[in-house]
C-alpha cells in the first residue's frame, strides 16, 4: 500500500456448528467445516514481523434465507451488498470428484473428513485503488469480484455503516454475479489476476482480469478490461471496454494479465505456459513459451467446473501441481509479469555489492 503496509488474503476456519448457526445448509458442508476468506492489513516491523492494523471478514457480512430464526435472515436477491452464506453450494458427482483429484485440484481435507476441504469462496487476487481507497477481491468459486471500502476503521469494517462510502464492511459493488444475486448467465468464469490498471497506464482505473472460462459453455479464455461505475446499482453489470481471446491462451485455471506502459497487454495462460503481448487491436507482438518446466496438471477436456484450494489450508493442503492422474504440462506457470529495466527492484539488485546466485534475466 502507499503507506508501506501490506494487504493479504487468508482463510479463517469455521467449524460445522459455527457454520450452521450462521445459516449454512447442513446438507452442504462436506468437510464438516467452512473456510471463509478474510483480508488483513499488516504494518511491517523489522525484517520478519508485523502488526494487524486493519481487517475485513466475509463472515461479518452474510445473508441467508434458509432459517428465519438465525442471524442475517433476509431475501438474498434484495441484499446484494451481503454475501449469501449458501452461495456456491453444489454437490460434486463421484466422477467429477475423481477427475479433480486426478488433476491434483480437489485439495485434501483434515483426517477423517471428505475430500475437498472447507474452501468456500476462494479469493485468488487482491488489489487496492489508492485514490478511491477501495479493495477488489477476485472471488474464484462464485465467479465474482467484490469491492470493499478500505477507509473504514477496524470496528466499522465489521458493520454495515461508516467509511467513505457509508456501507461499513458491506460490499460497495460486486461484478459478475451468481444466480443468488442476479439470475442469468454470469460474465466471469473462474477468473484470476483481477486488479485495477495503475495510474499513468492506458486504461488507468479500469479493472483488468484473466477470464478463465471455467465451468462455462463458451469454451475459451479471455483477457477482459472492465469499466465499473460506482454510481449505478450495486449488482449491475460493468461495461466491457476491451477483450482479447485466442486458442493459445485457453487456461481454465491460474493465469494472469498485465497492462504495459506502451498500452499493450501481457497475457499469461498458466496451464500451458504461453505468454503473449497483444496490442489494443489484437495483434500479437511477442509470443513466448516458458521452457523451464512446471508441474501444473493440464485439465481433462470434457465436463468442466469444480473447485479446490490452490495452497495450504487449515490442517490440509492444496494440490501444489501434483495429482497423480492428470496429464502434466511441461511448461505450466502460475502467472507472469513484466518489469522494466529501470524498475527499482532491478536497479537496486544490479547496483548491490552483495553477490547473488540467481541470474538476472
Amino acid at each position: 500500500l502507499p503507506n508501506g503496509n501490506v494487504l493479504l488474503v487468508a482463510w479463517e476456519r469455521k467449524l460445522g456448528d459455527e457454520a450452521f448457526a450462521a445459516g449454512r445448509d447442513p446438507e452442504s458442508l462436506e468437510a464438516g467445516e467452512l473456510w471463509p476468506d478474510m483480508v488483513l492489513e499488516i504494518k511491517p516491523s523489522g525484517s520478519s514481523g508485523g502488526e494487524i492494523v486493519w481487517e475485513w471478514h466475509a463472515w461479518d457480512h452474510l445473508v441467508q434465507e434458509l432459517d428465519p430464526e438465525k442471524p442475517n435472515y433476509g431475501k438474498v436477491l434484495d441484499t446484494p451488498q451481503r454475501i449469501d452464506v449458501n452461495a456456491g453450494v453444489a454437490r460434486r458427482s463421484a466422477a467429477e470428484d475423481a477427475r479433480l483429484r486426478a488433476l491434483g485440484y480437489a485439495g485434501e481435507a483434515p483426517r477423517g473428513r471428505p475430500q475437498g476441504g472447507g474452501d468456500w469462496t476462494h479469493v485468488n487476487a487482491i488489489d487496492h485503488h489508492a485514490e478511491l481507497d477501495l479493495i477488489v477481491l477476485s472471488v474464484h468459486t462464485l465467479n465474482e469480484l467484490w469491492i470493499i471500502d478500505h477507509s473504514t476503521t477496524k470496528a466499522e469494517a465489521r458493520t454495515n455503516t461508516g467509511g467513505r462510502y457509508g456501507k461499513g464492511g458491506d460490499l460497495v459493488a460486486r461484478v459478475g454475479g451468481t444466480v443468488h444475486v442476479r439470475p442469468g448467465e454470469p460474465v466471469l468464469f473462474g477468473q484470476h489476476s483481477a486488479h485495477w490498471i495503475e495510474q499513468g497506464l492506458p486504461g488507468a482505473g479500469n479493472l483488468l482480469l484473466f477470464n478463465n472460462g471455467l465451468g462455462s459453455s463458451r469454451g475459451y479464455s479471455s483477457a477482459d478490461e472492465l469499466s465499473l461505475d460506482l454510481s449505478i446499482p450495486l449488482d449491475k453489470r460493468p461495461a466491457l471496454v476491451w477483450t482479447w481471446s485466442a486458442p493459445e491462451i485457453r487456461s481454465e485455471r491460474i493465469s494472469g494479465v498485465q497492462r504495459l506502459a506502451n498500452g499493450n497487454t501481457l497475457i499469461c495462460a498458466g496451464e500451458t505456459g504461453r505468454i503473449v503481448e497483444v496490442t489494443t487491436k489484437g495483434a500479437v507482438v511477442w509470443d513466448y513459451l516458458q521452457p523451464h518446466g512446471g508441474e501444473i496438471a493440464a485439465p481433462a477436456r470434457g465436463p468442466r467446473g469444480g473447485r479446490g484450494p490452490e495452497g495450504r489450508g487449515p490442517e490440509g493442503r492444496g494440490p501444489g501441481g501434483r495429482g497423480g492422474g492428470g496429464p502434466m504440462s511441461p511448461h505450466g506457470v502460475f502467472r507472469a509479469e513484466r518489469y522494466a529495466p529501470d524498475h527499482a527492484g532491478i536497479t537496486a539488485l544490479l547496483k548491490s555489492k552483495t553477490p547473488t546466485t540467481q541470474p538476472v534475466k
